[in-house]
């Protein structure tokens, strides 16, 4: 009887012994699972507070743990996997940009990503002076490539839907800032530019420019004039009114920044005879009227400096050598013939010749 006792006792010890090994074990597992859904494990360099992931569009899901690893702000990118693994992230792939904080855990990570929820892009639209200027600062924010984008702004049918064609299609970008997603497509991103514009250009806009007898592209192109002329505001509206006069005069507008975006050479400080000759839709030494299309990116106060336009009789101006940035006006020749003569002997003097 005794030795079936000690039998039974010896049995209870070694069924308790592995019911605790099985019960430690599910707690060590427990224990290590949890931690690895909420343990920290974005580490960013350089002792940032938050980073970015991008996800291109179309990527899988291998590509998507290889940008990951890649992307050196992960520290354990195995456990990373094995809760993405957990939480089927392979069948919750959205591309965009998503904004990562440093101690993250895997569980916040995955998500993020699994929800789709993008931190969008703050996209700031200046001054551009080309085409390829801009088509550089978008495709460097957004995963809109330059070559898409290039292609697009240089297709007549394809901007005729939006009511440009490739010479004045820049008027429709506004100075403004715009949220984009930074995955978001060609047609998105020039719907809300378009949209904006057609915004921006209310009635009493389109009525002032009936009354000087012009388009809003038109304005535009002439406000890109004053914009390159000058970045005094309060004198854009007497500069407007110089090239309004002309215009109603058919006089040529003999515009020097028309001249330097026909040269492509913005850097140029003085325009010489040679300079006014380049043969060009845009040079305005030689064509009358507008050019074909803006020569920049005009900011809101040139704009409105043209529709809004000093009421005077001036028909020629030139810089002011005693006020730099400011200008001299005149309206008889012989008197803007001093002005610029005082102005050239002033480059002369400070060895400006080109």
């Amino acid at each position: 009887m005794v030795r079936k006792k000690n039998t039974r006792d010896k049995f209870k010890r070694i069924v308790i012994a592995f019911l605790a090994i099985i019960l430690l074990s599910g707690m060590f597992l427990a224990y290590d699972f949890y931690h690895r859904f909420t343990d920290s494990n974005i580490d960013l360099p350089n002792d940032q507070h938050e980073g970015y992931l991008y996800i291109p569009t179309g990527t899988d899901y291998d590509q998507l743990l290889l940008i990951i690893e890649k992307s050196d702000q992960v520290k354990s990118i195995e456990t990373f996997k094995w809760v993405a693994s957990q939480l089927r992230l392979n069948r919750n792939i959205h591309p965009g940009r998503y904004k990562v904080n440093q101690g993250m855990s895997n569980l916040q990570l995955v998500r993020l990503l699994i929800s789709g929820k993008q931190t969008p892009v703050r996209l700031t639209l200046n001054k551009f002076r080309t085409r390829e200027q801009l088509v550089s600062y978008v495709s460097g924010k957004l995963e809109l490539d330059s070559l898409t984008l290039i292609t697009a702004l240089s297709d007549d049918v394809y901007l005729q839907k939006y009511g440009f064609n490739p010479d004045n299609c820049m008027a429709m970008f506004l100075h403004n800032t715009h949220e984009f997603y930074w995955n978001t497509s060609l047609d998105k991103f020039l719907n809300r530019i378009v949209t904006h514009y057609t915004n921006y250009w209310n009635d009493n806009k389109q009525a002032k420019c009936r009354a000087l007898n012009l388009t809003p592209i038109e304005v535009s192109i002439l406000a890109s004039i004053v914009e390159e002329e000058s970045n005094v505001n309060d004198e854009k509206p007497t500069i407007a009114s110089v090239y309004l006069n002309r215009l109603a005069q058919d006089k040529l507008l003999q515009a020097d920044p028309t001249v330097k975006f026909s040269l492509k050479r913005f850097e140029l400080r003085r325009i010489l005879k040679s300079h006014t000759e380049i043969k060009s839709p845009y040079n305005t030494y030689l064509n009358k009227g507008l050019p074909p299309g803006p020569i920049c990116t005009p900011s809101d106060a040139s704009i409105r400096s043209v529709l809004n336009p000093a009421n005077t009789d001036y028909l020629f101006f030139c810089a002011d050598p005693e006020n730099p940035g400011r200008h001299l006006f005149a309206s008889d020749y012989n008197e803007h013939k001093k002005n610029a003569k005082r102005f050239h002997e002033s480059l002369n003097d400070r060895q400006i010749f080109k």
